[in-house]
């Protein structure tokens, strides 16, 4: 495995553990993302274990991942899902003012 490269890791990548909701609950508070128009970037993505948990306490937004086999797991894993949008894009060029437009419905 070249290091850096998730490509091998990502049918099984799915199933690391989740983040602790009680935290991010805390934070989504903190930072007033319950407001209209609040919008999530998971910048390196991964498959979208933050993501799934993002929007288990009800935020929208964009999961931003780099890697073609990352990005494809976490898109079918969200598959139907309009709360989230998967783009493809390395942290210096996550496209989020094009990705958290007004299109991804609350």
């Amino acid at each position: 495995m070249k290091q850096g490269d998730y490509t091998a890791l990502a049918k099984h990548y799915i199933h690391r553990p989740g983040y602790s909701l009680t935290v991010l609950r805390a934070l989504r508070a903190y930072v007033g993302a319950e407001r209209p128009g609040f919008r999530f970037a998971d910048v390196g993505a991964g498959t979208g274990k933050l993501t799934e948990n993002l929007l288990e306490i009800g935020l929208t937004g964009c999961a931003v991942e780099p890697n073609d086999a990352m990005r494809r797991e976490g898109k079918r894993l969200f598959r139907g899902q309009a709360a989230v949008r998967w783009v493809r894009g390395p942290p210096e060029k996550t496209t989020l003012p094009k990705c958290c437009s007004g299109s991804i419905p609350i």
